[in-house]
C-alpha cells in the first residue's frame, strides 16, 4: 500500500512538473537596462524578453517587492550581483530569502518587460558615492518553459 502511495504521488508530480520542463538555459543579464534615482537612491531595473517564447526566471535571480535578492556565496564567483562605482565594486548584502516550496518562477512573456527597484543600502553606497556614475551587474537565467 504504502508502495502504491509513494508511486502515485511520485508520478503526480513528475506530471505537474512536465509543463516547465527546460528546453534551454539562457543568461539574460546582459538585457538588463538600468536607470539610476539618485535622489531617491534607488538602481531601477528592467528586462525585456527578446524571444519568442515564455522565460522562466528563478525568483531568486530577481529582485523582491522590497529591492532583496537571495544571493549567498563568494562574491567574486562570476555570478553576483554587484554596483560599480568608480572602480569600486559593491556586492549586493548577502541574504537566504529562504526556500520556495511550489513554482516559483517568474513568467515572461514574449515582448514583456519586467520591472523592479533596488534601493542603494542593498549595496551598502556611501554618501560621497551618490552622484558618481555606477554600472550594474545583474545575471539572470532565464529557462525557456512552455
Amino acid at each position: 500500500m504504502i508502495r502504491v502511495a509513494v508511486t502515485v504521488v511520485a508520478t503526480l508530480l513528475l506530471v505537474s512538473c512536465t509543463a516547465r520542463l527546460p528546453l534551454k538555459d539562457r543568461n539574460v543579464g546582459s538585457l538588463v537596462r538600468m536607470t539610476d534615482d539618485k535622489k531617491s537612491r534607488i538602481i531601477g531595473v528592467k528586462l525585456t524578453n527578446d524571444s519568442s517564447s515564455k522565460w522562466c526566471i528563478d525568483d531568486g535571480d530577481w529582485p523582491n517587492h522590497i529591492g532583496a535578492l537571495d544571493q549567498l556565496g563568494d562574491p567574486s564567483s562570476g555570478y553576483a550581483v554587484t554596483l560599480t562605482i568608480d572602480g569600486k565594486v559593491h556586492p549586493v548584502k548577502q541574504r537566504n530569502l529562504g526556500y520556495c516550496v511550489g513554482n516559483c518562477k517568474i513568467v515572461v512573456k514574449p515582448g514583456e518587460t519586467i520591472a523592479a527597484e533596488i534601493p542603494y543600502s542593498e549595496f551598502s553606497v556611501a554618501d560621497d558615492e551618490v552622484e558618481k556614475e555606477k554600472a550594474l551587474s545583474l545575471p539572470v537565467a532565464a529557462v525557456l518553459c512552455r
